[in-house]
């Protein structure tokens, strides 16, 4: 195991930009670790449910909001064009919440509603700036990811974290209400992506309108295919809160919500940064060699597997004790869900890094039909064996296993045919 993480880290400079981004999480997420104690003994569970129905609905809509040519600033030499690309989408991002605060407007308490959330009515607009903060810093992360500065990506999500958990502990000492979890969020988001900007090489004279419209086009396949993409494989992912919420209180969607979180955590900080440095070596080789692409693919499953051996060796026997530990009795459902959830989430972190391996060959519609079956399944899943919790979250955990060895498998496939 230990062998499997320093070739991992120290090999090459694939390896050395994943270790960039990896310093500086680890210490967010050791932030955050710190923080959930904190929280759960100042915001109740129910709290904790009505602050993720709201934040579900605001990871949906955030992850499209550049109708994701975020992800072409990358596959771009020319420093004009990705500052083009970035203007567009900027312009896209703020259109897009400007539209969205409209159709809330309209359909918010109608939405709600189909979630038994109509005492969230007050704050639907809250979405809205969620989802431009959202939006916005996802798309500074690829204005750095585009030049290699994985470093300062690691340290701008080191100051976010420590933002959103600290204004989200103050607040809510002076006093309670989920709503403080969500205005952290977006405040946190805001100020660290202002920061982001000034720090940028993005050049504003470089603006040019005409080059807008031709770049737009000539990446036409992203809000075609790959946001119709996002936005299913979010809305999977963030299926089960919707559900619970339909047959449960908010209480089990607040143990639902801190098992997840506690769970996803510390492995995203391996797999998301993992998946940043594997996007962009990925889409280098792909324009060279088929043959390395499928190396580091290959590399890239293999040893991420075998790190996340250790974490689902300790969580399937451990869990409920650690959360009691860590939590108090009042959390002790959230245990026995991470012990469900492990296997799930195991593969979902493996999957993770290569699942950006579609839009890299261009083979995006195969990513969405894997995506839209995998919904299809879970909703049944879920619909069917619905009479408690727990047996909605296995049902949901072996759905979700089968999907994302299928999504991996279907991905090798595809990169052996290319060479």
């Amino acid at each position: 195991m230990i062998k499997s993480i320093k070739k991992l880290f120290f090999k090459s400079e694939f390896n050395r930009n994943v270790l960039k981004l990896i310093s500086g999480s680890a210490i967010a997420n050791v932030i955050n670790f710190l923080a959930i104690p904190i929280l759960c003994r100042i915001y109740s569970v129910e709290e904790f449910g009505y602050f993720q129905l709201l934040f579900s609905m605001i990871t949906i809509l955030g992850v499209i909001s550049c109708l994701k040519y975020e992800m072409t600033l990358t596959l771009t030499q020319n420093k004009k064009e990705s500052d083009n690309l970035f203007f567009a989408s900027v312009s896209i991002l703020i259109t897009f919440s400007i539209i969205l605060f409209f159709i809330l407007k309209v359909f918010g308490e109608i939405t709600l509603s189909f979630f038994n959330a109509n005492h969230l009515n007050n704050y639907i607009y809250w979405i809205c700036p969620g989802v431009f903060s959202l939006g916005l810093y996802e798309l500074l992360n690829y204005v750095f990811m585009r030049k290699k500065a994985f470093g300062k990506m690691a340290k701008f999500r080191f100051v976010q974290v420590l933002l959103i958990q600290l204004t989200a502990i103050a607040f809510g000492i002076i006093t309670s209400g989920f709503e403080k979890l969500l205005f952290s969020f977006i405040l946190g988001n805001l100020t660290v992506s202002t920061f982001m900007i000034f720090k940028s090489d993005i050049q504003f004279q470089h603006f040019d309108l005409n080059l807008m419209i031709k770049l737009l086009n000539r990446f036409k396949k992203f809000p075609i295919v790959n946001m119709p993409m996002a936005l299913v494989n979010t809305f999977s992912m963030q299926l089960p809160v919707f559900i619970l919420s339909t047959y449960f209180n908010a209480e089990v969607i607040g143990f639902y919500m801190m098992a997840n979180r506690i769970l996803t955590t510390p492995m995203q900080l391996i797999s998301r940064s993992v998946g940043r440095v594997y996007y962009k070596e990925a889409s280098d080789a792909f324009s060279g060699s088929k043959e390395k692409l499928k190396t580091i693919f290959k590399n890239t499953v293999s040893q991420i597997a075998k790190i996340g051996l250790l974490p689902l060796l300790v969580i399937i026997p451990f869990a409920p004790i650690l959360t009691n530990l860590l939590l108090g009795n009042q959390w002790a459902m959230t245990g026995i869900f991470m012990q469900i959830m492990m296997p799930w989430i195991y593969f979902q972190f493996v999957n993770l890094p290569v699942s950006t391996t579609f839009s890299i060959i261009n083979r995006q519609e195969i990513g969405l039909i894997l995506i839209i079956i995998s919904i299809i399944l879970r909703y049944t899943a879920m619909v069917t064996w619905s009479e408690t919790p727990i047996q909605q979250i296995t049902a949901l955990t072996i759905v979700a296993s089968l999907f994302y060895i299928t999504y991996i498998y279907s991905s090798f496939i595809l990169l052996r045919e290319k060479t």
